[in-house]
């Protein structure tokens, strides 16, 4: 299951499961009650990682999943620290640089 940090579910999470040895990776995503379930899995140590926008990417790794083992690995989210930019743009004003002007009074 996924939860945030307040114990609440946390839906369309992406659970990646893969295993570096053998260079393969499943993904699935979180139901709305923060439940997923990866079937047909191969024994196996995986790295698990779950990432959702709004909160930060957590990762279990050395994960073994052994022969007839169901696994129950549940992850609990922090919220992402928020990253603001902003970006002004402006032109310049021309400046005349061929003739001058007095200011009139």
């Amino acid at each position: 299951m996924v939860t945030d940090a307040a114990g609440g579910t946390v839906p369309k999470a992406t659970v990646k499961v893969s295993d570096p040895e053998k260079g393969i990776s499943r993904s699935v995503v979180t139901e709305s009650d923060g439940l997923y379930e990866v079937a047909g899995l191969s024994p196996s140590t995986y790295t698990v990682t779950v990432q959702v926008t709004g909160f930060q990417t957590e990762t279990h790794k050395n994960v073994v999943l052994n022969v007839g083992q169901t696994l129950v690995l549940d992850f609990h989210l922090r919220v992402a620290a928020g990253t603001e930019q902003i970006v002004v743009t402006t032109e310049l004003p021309l400046v005349e640089t061929q003739r001058a002007a007095r200011p009139i009074h």
